[in-house]
């Protein structure tokens, strides 16, 4: 009863049990579960980007799998990366981002936030974007006269 690669077993990690057994159901199937169980919006895509709350489920999901004989002998990490509708080693990546911040989560945070832009730099920005929208609706890829005027009213 200690054979890791049989799923019936008592000795079989529950979460690996749950992960095996979701193997047969479309990727991302555990994040859609996770979301709906938190009253999370659902997913339009599973490549959407993972929030806080589901990238700490994920780290711990992956510290309790790290140490296990199923890790490497039962390619845990593919039934992982399928639950949460992710490539394979995904959790890699995410453990060394983690890591790399020191242990925020949170989205990387835009470094001009704050600062003041002067009347000249916002005019120089308003006529760029002025000529991009020209540049496209000549090329017959801009956007409607509709929304560039939704655009001059919110400026």
């Amino acid at each position: 009863t200690d054979d890791p690669s049989s799923s019936s077993s008592s000795s079989v990690m529950p979460l690996v049990e749950y992960l095996r057994d979701g193997h047969n159901l479309e990727p991302g199937w555990h994040r859609k579960q996770e979301r709906l169980i938190r009253n999370f919006r659902p997913l339009s895509s599973v490549s959407e980007q993972l929030q806080p709350e589901e990238k700490q489920l994920i780290l711990f999901e992956t510290m309790l799998l790290s140490g296990t004989v199923y890790t490497q002998q039962q390619g845990i990490s593919k039934d992982l990366a399928h639950a949460w509708g992710r490539e394979r080693g995904f959790h890699t990546q995410l453990v060394n981002q983690m890591c790399g911040r020191r242990g925020d989560l949170s989205r990387k945070r835009r470094s001009d936030i704050g600062k003041v832009i002067s009347e000249e730099e916002k005019a120089r920005i308003r006529k760029k974007r002025e000529e991009n929208i020209e540049r496209l609706n000549s090329e017959g890829k801009g956007i409607t006269k509709q929304h560039q005027q939704q655009q001059q009213q919110q400026q």
